[in-house]
């Protein structure tokens, strides 16, 4: 068994570039204009709402909500990059293999 610093990373040698469609940047695009703050929300850190904080920078990725596989703008959101890299980050830790 590797030990942590050796683990593989789940999405090392990822193509999922590759598995975007085409369309893909117009659709970014229209959802970073429907979501122009990041609509990601953490437990107790920056601006308290009821338990959970809101990011309030200006959003520049969009982050699949559910299925990588799923485009529907339902699945999508506008995100700020430092938030998208912890939930990234998050995700790997878990083990989470698209």
């Amino acid at each position: 068994m590797p030990c942590a610093e050796h683990k593989p990373k789940p999405w090392a040698g990822s193509n999922r570039r590759a598995t975007l469609p085409p369309w893909w940047n117009s659709l970014a695009k229209r959802m970073l204009d429907r979501d122009p703050v990041c609509k990601l929300r953490y437990p107790g850190e920056w601006h308290t709402n009821k338990g959970w904080v809101s990011c309030t920078i200006a959003s520049t990725e969009v982050d699949h909500i559910g299925s990588n596989e799923d485009h529907s703008p339902k699945n999508l959101r506008g995100v700020c990059s430092n938030c998208h890299r912890r939930r990234t980050q998050e995700q790997a830790n878990a083990g989470r293999v698209p």
